[in-house]
């Protein structure tokens, strides 16, 4: 009975898996699907706008038009760039602002957290693969949000600066502070095998690891240092021109 049941659940983790990357790559023909007519909506109301301009209403929906627009493609560029495993070149800002658009999506870090961006206005491009660079910062964020849950003060701070020809994200973010021996897990890049009841910081440290174990060589390198104000995130990633 429990080999017929690790069968059966196998079959649905393939199963899910499977219906999971069909929605992502269906994602663009969806979002296509729906600007059509949101774009008919956006220049109906421009039109209204123009003939009634006292009435604020137009102009409200043609601003929210474009919010819902910027959203659509925000979705569609982060589900194409994930699903490419190839090298490509990266604009670093470009990603950060994308993945952290994307983030709005949880309520906690839109309405709790304030967020503090300084980004490297002349940052050079670099060879990467989307995936890996954006995962590995996708999920410090994770981890960092919830270490923040509870603070008084939910503060996040990302910064990107270039020195000896890296380009650098540093994340600083308030609330628990990490240990010590699990600041060492994360940089010696060593997963904790434990599956009984595992803890949610657990888990996101574990899936942290994962992401960069998952860069091959030394395309990426994370530090990570942690004290009782603040816990602090350095990807390093070297800049490729060819």
């Amino acid at each position: 009975m429990t080999q017929q049941t690790n069968h059966t659940k196998s079959f649905y983790d393939e199963l899910l898996r499977a219906r999971l990357l069909s929605f992502v790559n269906a994602t663009s023909g969806f979002v296509h699907n729906i600007s059509n007519p949101l774009t008919i909506i956006a220049t109906r109301a421009q039109l209204l706008q123009l003939k009634m301009p006292q009435d604020t209403d137009f102009e409200k929906m043609v601003e929210q038009s474009k919010t819902i627009e910027s959203m659509l493609n925000n979705i569609v560029y982060i589900s194409q760039n994930i699903l490419n495993e190839k090298l490509k070149l990266l604009n670093i800002n470009e990603l950060l602002k994308n993945e952290l658009t994307f983030l709005l999506t949880d309520s906690f870090f839109k309405q709790n957290v304030k967020k503090n961006y300084q980004l490297h206005p002349n940052l050079p491009k670099t060879k990467g693969v989307y995936f890996h660079i954006s995962t590995v910062f996708f999920c410090a964020m994770q981890l960092q949000l919830f270490l923040m849950r509870d603070a008084v003060e939910k503060k996040v701070a990302i910064r990107t600066s270039e020195k000896d020809n890296n380009i650098i994200i540093d994340i600083a973010g308030t609330g628990e502070r990490l240990s010590e021996e699990e600041v060492n897990q994360i940089c010696s890049k060593s997963i904790n095998l434990e599956t009984d009841d595992i803890k949610p910081k657990q888990l996101l440290i574990n899936n942290l690891t994962k992401s960069c174990q998952m860069t091959p060589g030394n395309d990426l390198i994370l530090a990570v240092e942690s004290n009782p104000y603040q816990t602090h995130y350095q990807i390093v990633i070297p800049i490729i021109h060819e």
